[in-house]
């Protein structure tokens, strides 16, 4: 062969390769393509993720905080009926002290009664001796 054939086979040659090389290239940059595709789908999906994340943990906070609410309401509804029951002991030990002062005022009363009784009898008797003194001194 002579030399210019083998050049034109060289050139053929490296004309085959620079399209094969540009064949494989195209190729490999078009799956390259497809996968952007599936990192955008992906990184969208991961956005949305996020988002409804960020979404719960809000309510979650705003639970939370409801919660927090609800104990102190709680524990301010249980000081009060600790009051009341407080309250309420102090009213019985007052009620059983005017009780018991009804009941002393009573035993007194009646106590005062049998001693006006007492003192009425007396005084009738002491008038009675008068009336007998009386007589006795006038009629000697």
């Amino acid at each position: 062969m002579n030399e210019k054939t083998i050049l034109y086979l060289k050139l053929g040659a490296g004309v085959i390769a620079i399209i094969f090389i540009g064949w494989f290239v195209f190729n490999l940059f078009r799956d390259l393509s497809d996968n952007r595709a599936a990192v955008n789908d992906a990184r969208v999906q991961l956005e949305r993720v996020e988002e409804q994340q960020r979404d719960l943990t809000e309510k979650l906070e705003r639970i939370e905080a409801g919660i927090d609410s609800s104990i102190q309401r709680t524990e301010k509804i249980e000081s009060g009926l600790e009051d009341a029951q407080e309250t309420t002991r102090r009213l019985t030990e007052s009620s059983n002290r005017i009780e018991s002062s009804i009941e002393s005022i009573e035993t007194r009363l009646g106590n005062s009664e049998a001693i006006l009784n007492d003192n009425e009898r007396r005084i009738g008797e002491s008038l009675s001796i008068l009336g007998e003194v009386r007589q006795g001194s006038g009629g000697e």
